[in-house]
């Protein structure tokens, strides 16, 4: 998360919506994510979008917003800049599980997020959520029909 931190911003165009979230300003972000003309796909050079964003920050009120208003709830950071900064693959449930927000991940679950995708390292939320010992989260996935048997690819 935070990928902008170290000058990240300025060379990835991320949105003002996605600044705003990573940068924990909750009033803008959800001023933002209502605006109907802002649109909540767009995606930084890297793939970051603003839903990938809001389920790092842990945000579930905010989550709801942008997914009310179709916010695509797998899509991944791909491509050679993603791919550079270690982000490919990862949807915003891998990232909702990877800052342990359980309440996050239930929604993007109840959207029917992939509960089984894996991001470029070959690691599933499950498998993120297991190493860390987060267990609201495991105990969601587990729910939801991830595969116990799922390996790294």
């Amino acid at each position: 998360m935070f990928y902008f931190l170290s000058g990240y911003r300025e060379a990835d165009g991320l949105t003002a919506l996605s600044i705003a979230a990573g940068k924990k300003h909750k009033p803008l972000t959800e001023i933002l994510a209502s605006c109907p003309e802002v649109e909540v796909n767009k995606a930084s050079l890297s793939g970051i979008t603003p839903l990938l964003m809001v389920a790092e920050v842990g945000w579930p009120d905010i989550l709801d917003i942008l997914l009310q208003r179709g916010a695509v709830v797998d899509s991944a950071p791909s491509g050679k800049r993603a791919e550079d900064n270690k982000i490919a693959g990862s949807t915003p449930l891998i990232g909702a599980t990877k800052y342990n927000h359980p309440e996050c991940v239930k929604r993007l679950l109840a959207h029917h997020a992939n509960p089984n995708h894996q991001n470029q390292s070959g690691i599933s939320a499950l498998m993120l959520g297991a190493e860390q010992g987060f267990f609201e989260c495991v105990k969601l996935l587990v729910q939801a029909g991830a595969d116990l048997e799922l390996a790294p690819s």
